[in-house]
Order: structure tokens, then C-alpha cells, then sequence
């Protein structure tokens, strides 16, 4: 799920996921470049669907790893994002309201 959420939002910069099954995609381009790693489906399913605030969760629990790249690229690169990630039609459709 997380993997849609980046494909249709990640517009500046390039992410590559490295998924639970450890299946790598790479979506957007250019720079900033950081390498994601997701350690379950319920991680993956919880990404796609509340990013803005899993993110955190995961990142501590370890179930969501920063593998190339730093917190700051990862940070930076969301931020420049932001806005397309928000509005994506099947987050509105599911009414998932992140925070401004």
C-alpha cells in the first residue's frame, strides 16, 4: 500500500522501497535520494494509509528503516511532497486527514 501512496505522490526527488517481501521499486527522480525499507505487511498497510503519523512510529519501533540517504534527505524529500501526497484521490476518498 505504501507503495501506491509513493507512486502517485512522489513528484520531486527519488525514493526507492525496498518492500517485506524485499522487492526494491524506485519512484519520482532526481534529488534528494533516500532508500526505504519496510519490515512487514501491517507497517506497509499503516504507511499507506496514515504516513504523516506511522512514519514516527515505525521509524522507532524498527520496522521502517532508512537505508541510504539520512532522517534529514527523508524529511526534506516528504516536505517537497507534501502537497501531492495530501491530495491524492484515494486518501480523500477514505477520508484520511493528515496533519497541515
Amino acid at each position: 500500500m505504501f507503495d501506491r501512496l509513493l507512486a502517485d505522490g512522489i513528484r520531486r526527488g527519488r525514493v526507492m522501497l525496498i518492500d517485506h517481501h524485499g522487492r526494491a521499486q524506485t519512484f519520482g527522480a532526481g534529488e534528494p535520494h533516500v532508500t526505504l525499507r519496510v519490515a512487514d505487511a501491517a507497517t506497509d498497510r499503516a504507511l499507506g494509509f496514515m504516513p504523516w503519523l506511522k512514519v514516527g512510529e515505525a521509524y522507532m519501533d524498527g520496522t521502517f528503516e532508512i537505508v541510504e540517504g539520512s532522517l534529514r534527505d527523508f524529511l526534506d524529500l516528504f516536505h517537497r511532497n507534501s502537497r501531492n501526497l495530501r491530495s491524492l484521490p484515494v486518501r480523500r476518498a477514505l477520508g484520511v486527514i493528515d496533519p497541515p
